[in-house]
């Protein structure tokens, strides 16, 4: 990804210098050090966030915004509060998804997705077979049908009531039982930031955690004398759709980020999550069925071929049956059949607990994951 960050990194000199500036600067096998990073953490570990929002590193911030015409106030950073909130509880078959709630908006797609699957034989379906692809193909789009009512009420309790979902499940077997019938268009939904990492973690207990963060693509500024990279959630356009300003003061900014943990007999049993913007949803929803429906081993269900729809093109990666990407593109569906595996598709580092009991993990490769076993 460096050079998706190249023009970001190198605007100020002493990031560019973090990521070795000038002769190694964004090279993969330049080793990252930050001692003035390393030495914030331990005072922010014994001064506690006072130091960030009230105190050194709060003045240093606002310095910067008062010489760059910025409009963070002290106000701003003092009144920050991190709000715990409960997951998002959807049942599926024999399953409990737990996942990020409201304000958060990929949980709660997610969650409507697989309410809408629970009505079909998915686990007799052949992976990658014309009604395989058909079938999850329909159900994002009826997703992205219903989504403008959760973005307007923010409810997700109404959203994925039994009366709303079979709403939108009683348009999805209409244009199931007619492959050939001009289906409706899909809204576009606000485009979202794609610098996003995930991290799953699984203990020798059996505890699962499912992490997601994202810093944007930074605004390429270090906070003079801490090491500290900030995010530009605020100056993030595919976060404002509406445009920069027009938020309402206090309300938080949604994201697709959709960190999520399975259960099933009240054991957890998988953990993951994916970077990918609108593709997190599809990422994590195409893992969890691969691993649960489909039964395959958690390497197979991240490393399998995803597809995502959206604004009525069907993205597909290579892998798929020939003859089941044909079928469908005979059935009307605009495709575009990408070359290679891409970071498109997102990346959904995920750790899980087979049947059998053992430890499983899989970094996406699309992103270039990595697990790792620490004894």
């Amino acid at each position: 990804m460096g050079e998706l960050l190249y023009d970001i990194f190198a605007a100020d000199e002493s990031l560019a210098r973090l990521f070795g500036a000038p002769d190694q600067f964004l090279r993969a096998d330049f080793r990252y050090r930050n001692p003035d990073l390393a030495d914030f953490l331990e005072q922010l570990g014994k001064e506690g966030p006072d130091l960030f929002y009230r105190g050194e590193v709060a003045q240093a911030i606002l310095k910067d915004q008062r010489e760059h015409g910025g409009l963070l106030t002290s106000k701003d950073l003092a009144e920050y509060q991190v709000i715990i909130r409960e997951p998002l509880h959807q049942h599926y078959r024999q399953y409990e998804f737990l996942t990020n709630p409201p304000p958060s908006r990929g949980g709660a797609l997610i969650a409507f997705s697989l309410a809408l699957l629970e009505a079909y034989a998915l686990p007799n379906m052949p992976f990658g077979s014309a009604s395989y692809l058909e079938l999850l193909t329909e159900v994002m789009r009826q997703t992205n049908l219903a989504r403008p009512e959760f973005e307007t009420s923010g409810d997700a309790a109404a959203f994925l009531s039994p009366e709303n979902v079979n709403e939108h499940a009683i348009e999805l077997a209409r244009r199931l039982r007619s492959h050939a019938r001009r289906h409706p268009e899909t809204l576009a939904p606000p485009r979202e930031h794609s610098n996003t990492s995930h991290i799953s973690v699984l203990d020798a207990d059996g505890n699962l955690i499912a992490l997601t963060t994202t810093a944007g693509e930074s605004p390429g500024f270090v906070v003079p004398g801490t090491g500290l990279i900030l995010n530009n959630i605020l100056g993030e356009a595919d976060l404002h759709p509406d445009g920069f300003l027009q938020g309402e003061p206090g309300r938080r900014i949604g994201s697709m980020m959709a960190p999520t943990l399975v259960l099933k007999d009240d054991e957890p049993v998988l953990a993951v999550g994916s970077g990918g913007a609108n593709r997190i949803r599809s990422a994590i929803l195409q893992v969890f069925l691969n691993y649960t429906d489909l039964h395959m081993d958690l390497h197979h269900a991240v490393e399998a071929p995803r597809i995502h729809f959206e604004r009525n093109s069907l993205q597909v990666e290579p892998g798929f049956p020939a003859e089941a990407v044909e079928k469908i593109r005979e059935w009307g569906y605009d495709i575009t059949v990408w070359p290679t595996r891409h970071m498109f598709f997102g990346g959904a580092h995920s750790v899980g607990r087979s049947p059998a009991g053992y430890f499983e993990g899989a970094g996406d490769s699309r992103r270039s994951g990595a697990v790792v076993r620490v004894i």
